[in-house]
């Protein structure tokens, strides 16, 4: 796991066997965030394929980097939140990727070599939130270790999550 150090927002590498997840991109205008950083940490990691990018929410300073990104490596799926509403970054995104699009939401179990990917939010059904309300959050295990990613999951929905999943989240 490589927390990359986009300036604004998250760029979060996990690497299981030989598979790989981004999750997020950060962002910036005027700023190449993938030749400036992302490109540089995959290489640097022999990373030359993303089997799963996850656009955690569609704020820019998740998906732009994302962007930026989609035309030097390769990417086996998109993963969303479902329900979200698309901003005009999330469907560049999606057009400039040209790969498959999974929506996931609450329950969604998916599994990355040897990395276990739980789906804690959000729930599917709900009314569409805006923006940083729809955030996926994901429960990820690897190698013993647990890792909990909320993106920008707002106050209500971390509550939610503790009502929901309780020790869980420990």
């Amino acid at each position: 796991i490589a927390v990359l150090d986009v300036g604004q927002g998250d760029a979060i590498l996990v690497r299981s066997e030989d598979r790989a997840m981004l999750i997020d991109g950060g962002g910036a205008r005027g700023r190449d965030l993938a030749l400036q950083v992302l490109v540089p940490a995959l290489a640097a990691r022999g990373i030359g394929r993303i089997d799963a990018l996850v656009l955690s929410h569609f704020d820019l300073d998740h998906c732009s980097g994302l962007v930026d990104l989609a035309g030097y490596v390769p990417v086996g799926e998109l993963w969303i939140p479902t329900g979200a509403e698309p901003t005009p970054c999330s469907r560049e995104l999606e057009a400039a990727l040209a790969a498959p699009v999974r929506a996931l939401a609450a329950g969604d179990r998916l599994t990355l070599g040897s990395a276990r990917v739980e789906v804690l939010h959000p729930e599917r059904g709900h009314p569409s939130a805006p923006g940083n309300a729809r955030s996926l959050a994901l429960r990820i295990e690897l190698e013993g270790r647990r890792l909990l990613l909320l993106a920008d999951l707002d106050g209500d929905g971390e509550r939610s999550l503790v009502r929901r999943y309780g020790r869980r989240l420990e």
